[in-house]
């Protein structure tokens, strides 16, 4: 299983990201980077049930944010409900720009 990323790895990826653009962070302990635009809670605590209550308002608000280019959003640990929330997120990102990167999906 991959390793979760850090609040640092998460931090390159919007020091990187800020100049091309506008970023929302979905945050799901609570924690966020600096110089980040918009953040947006699943949770402040890392609970799974309140995240779970949350994500569709949350998608609600990004869908109607046009000035939002990147979304970054805070892996949720685990699997079940946690599996499908990260899961409903990517599925929700196709409208966004993608990070220029040399893997393959």
């Amino acid at each position: 299983m991959a390793k979760s990323p850090s609040l640092s790895d998460i931090q390159s990826l919007v020091d990187e990201l800020k100049p091309k653009g506008s970023i929302a962070f979905v945050s799901f302990s609570g924690v966020t980077p600096k110089d980040i635009g918009k953040t947006l809670y699943l949770s402040k605590k890392g609970e799974i049930k309140e995240a779970a209550v949350n994500l569709f308002s949350i998608l609600h608000i990004l869908e109607e944010d046009i000035q939002t280019d990147f979304i970054i959003a805070e892996p949720i640990p685990g699997q079940g409900i946690a599996k499908a929330i990260m899961d409903k997120l990517h599925k929700a990102s196709y409208r966004y720009k993608k990070p220029e990167s040399n893997e393959k999906d």
